[in-house]
């Protein structure tokens, strides 16, 4: 009995955590896609609208040579919000994972946003 109560304890508190989002509904329009450098290390940017807002989105660091360094072709994708946290109303942190049309992912955090 003490285990029946102990799992649905369990499986509540994982319920109130709530799920990862497996589903890739967003749709994500790629307007414009490069490379930036900062110390060293090129990034991936991307010029993005999303639900009709536009947002600049940075990846991971790529390759260090430009020769090998792969940029996202502009266009349409879907996507899954991987994190939000907006704990006061000015301030937002999102991650996005992009989904391809092999199955490969890449995530990119919003770093920028225009009106």
């Amino acid at each position: 009995m003490k285990f029946v109560f102990t799992l649905a304890l369990v499986l509540s508190a994982l319920t109130a955590l709530g799920a990862p989002n497996d589903d890739y509904s967003t749709s994500v329009h790629v307007k414009k896609s490069y490379l930036t450098e900062d110390g060293g290390h090129l990034y991936q940017r991307l010029d993005v609208v999303i639900d009709g807002h536009n947002y600049e989105l940075g990846g991971a660091p790529v390759p260090s040579s430009i020769f090998s360094a792969a940029i996202l072709l502009p266009g349409d994708y879907k996507a899954r919000i991987v994190k939000k946290e907006q704990t006061v109303p000015y301030k937002m942190l999102v991650v996005y994972e992009l989904k391809f049309s092999d199955g490969k992912t890449d995530r990119f955090t919003v770093i920028g946003v225009t009106e």
